[in-house]
């Protein structure tokens, strides 16, 4: 069984960093995954694997932001416009790396109510 979601879980990055899958089947997915756990080993590996994603979303958030700061010395009304897309996309990976972060430490709260019982 741990091999199973340990399989799952690699499988789940993979396709996620090789296939463009809509927010709702990733959504879907990740909700299976989370009820599917029972065990704290399972438990654990969700909780990492959430905590993961957001870190990268964050990462990827800061070099957006970092990009939207450089000046390419174009004109003025397409550099405004480049920085803005930028720190756009900046601010919706922020919020995904949020909605990650907040899935993780629910993943830990089931893991320390589980250990306790």
């Amino acid at each position: 069984m741990k091999t199973k979601i340990l399989s799952l879980l690699l499988g789940l990055f993979l396709a996620s960093s090789i296939s463009a899958m809509s927010s709702d089947e990733e959504r879907l997915i990740e909700k299976a995954m989370t009820k599917g756990a029972v065990t704290t080993e399972q438990k654990h590996a969700i909780s990492q694997y959430f905590q993961n994603i957001a870190n990268r979303k964050t990462m990827e958030a800061k070099r957006y932001k970092e990009i939207a700061s450089l000046n390419y010395g174009g004109k003025a009304l397409q550099e405004e416009a480049r920085k803005r897309e930028y720190r756009k996309l900046a601010e919706s990976l922020e919020e995904e790396a949020k909605f990650y972060e907040r899935l993780a430490i629910d993943s830990q709260k089931e893991l320390k109510v589980l250990a306790s019982n």
